[in-house]
């Protein structure tokens, strides 16, 4: 198939159009109307997409699916990039709509699509799991699509019940299985199954996890923590946690 009329958007966030000048003041605005116009355009390519389908071949359907397949979920993580950029910014705190979820539903309103109140809900709550700098692994999935929205919260969960239930040799392998479970497919009931096996026994396999973290042995002390524990500078940075909202 030929290429998109708007662009390779397979290696992240396409560069903002035109000549801006970052040499001095007054970045912000022109590299805001750039990723504003580009993000418009994209989104007239993908409207206009329905009335052209009568000229594609049957055998372009399953490739043209994969690439709308590939569309939504960047749109996913752009959306959740900029909520998490204007919540760390204060400019959700200082708006009309204060919270996240209520923020995200008036955007929808501003851009005349369907409010999606589980979609807000699930933003407010990545928002949340964002304030810790233990998170950046399960953020930096969602920002590059490998993990959706709605399945941030159900990880972050479960990696918080299961440093409560288990010892592991290695908290970063952990979550590294679970954010590549969450890319297959697990779904609510699979994920609960697998952690009730591994809470359950005195001595887990180690490969309940996909093999990337023994289950036995003390935590390490570098070991990543949604809750904190076991938070160090070294794997959690020096910025002080932020007031959960």
């Amino acid at each position: 198939m030929h290429s998109s009329p708007m662009g390779d958007f397979s290696g992240g966030a396409a560069a903002p159009a035109g000549g801006v000048d970052v040499s001095g003041g007054g970045v912000a605005q022109p590299v805001g109307e750039a990723l504003l116009g580009q993000v418009q355009a994209a989104r007239a390519a993908l409207s206009g997409l329905p009335g052209l389908l009568s000229r594609v071949g049957s055998d372009e359907l399953p490739e043209l699916a994969a690439a709308a397949a590939g569309a939504v979920a960047a749109a996913c993580a752009a959306q959740a990039a900029v909520v998490l950029e204007a919540e760390n910014r204060g400019v959700i705190a200082e708006s009309d709509h204060p919270r996240v979820p209520a923020w995200v539903q008036q955007s929808h309103v501003e851009a005349g699509v369907p409010v999606s109140p589980s979609r807000a809900r699930a933003l407010g709550a990545l928002a949340r799991i964002c304030d810790r700098q233990d998170a950046a692994p399960l953020r930096e999935a969602v920002l590059e699509g490998r993990v959706t929205i709605e399945a941030a919260d159900l990880l972050a969960g479960t990696y918080r019940r299961l440093q409560g239930s288990i010892a592991v040799t290695s908290w970063d392998g952990v979550m590294d299985a679970l954010i590549r479970l969450a890319a297959h497919g697990v779904n609510r009931r699979e994920l609960a199954a697998m952690e009730e096996r591994s809470s359950g026994s005195t001595a887990p396999s180690r490969n309940t996890w996909s093999g990337s973290a023994g289950m036995t042995g003390a935590t390490s002390p570098n070991s990543r923590s949604i809750r904190g524990r076991g938070c160090t500078k070294a794997a959690c940075g020096s910025t002080p946690r932020r007031p959960r909202r």
